[in-house]
């Protein structure tokens, strides 16, 4: 099923962006138009947690491979490495990555299930950017299913069918802080679309809240209880929500 058309184009926000600024629907060059929508995307994206940056996934880590490469949209962790439920072993503890070195070259063992990891930046370079990995210890001595969820760091908009992320619950909220961006760069000055983001906004992270688990987990059976889910508003045990 494809995207709803309640959802603005990238070519939908560069119109709205340009008749706001004086130079009519399609100029012949929308070039400032296009760098306002993807200011303003940026700053729409960094603006809340939204829950639809982020992707859990699986680490299926090998025996004697100790660094992986993470995804390229990886941003940062939202919940780190853990073993899967049915897995009775403990969490993956995070250090930094001289902690972990330091334990690689120690005269203990150096194989075996991994219980520590760091996250480090790979060599920067101008094509890449920023790229991150993870380091292990032990290095693994097996096949080991790691579970992780992280931010992703999405791409701007370069064609005129691209469409935002978020959908259409949050259409207005971008064109908002399109037009907004207007005001504020070429106007220099806080109008009406800059006083409408914070009634939006709040509107908006409502909506994404209710995309949350309502329940933290149960406690007192271990794995289903993890002090990471802060965000959700209510507490269940043994199944019975409080």
């Amino acid at each position: 099923m494809s995207e709803s058309t309640i959802t603005y184009t990238f070519l939908d926000l560069q119109d709205d962006v340009s008749e706001y600024m004086g130079q009519g629907r399609s100029p012949s060059d929308a070039t400032t138009a296009k760098r306002r929508v993807n200011d303003a995307y940026r700053n729409f994206l960094t603006s809340h947690d939204w829950n639809f940056l982020k992707r859990s996934t699986v680490l299926t880590v090998e025996a004697g491979k100790w660094e992986y490469d993470l995804p390229d949209d990886f941003s940062e962790f939202v919940k780190p490495f853990y073993y899967p439920k049915d897995d009775s072993w403990f969490n993956l503890f995070e250090r930094d990555e001289g902690y972990v070195m330091e334990l690689r070259t120690g005269s203990g063992s150096t194989s075996g299930k991994p219980y520590v990891y760091a996250l480090r930046n790979k060599d920067y370079s101008e094509g890449e950017g920023t790229r991150w990995e993870v380091i292990f210890h032990y290095q693994p001595d097996g096949t080991y299913t790691l579970l992780y969820t992280y931010r992703l760091m999405v791409n701007e908009l370069v064609n005129d069918a691209d469409l935002p992320v978020g959908g259409a619950r949050y259409a207005n909220m971008i064109r908002t802080y399109c037009l907004a961006e207007v005001e504020n760069f070429d106007d220099e000055k806080v109008g009406v679309w800059t006083q409408k983001i914070p009634i939006l906004m709040d509107r908006a992270v409502k909506m994404d809240n209710r995309n949350s688990a309502r329940s933290l987990g149960t406690i007192g059976r271990g794995a289903g209880f993890d002090e990471t889910d802060r965000r959700q508003d209510t507490l269940a045990y043994n199944d019975e929500l409080l």
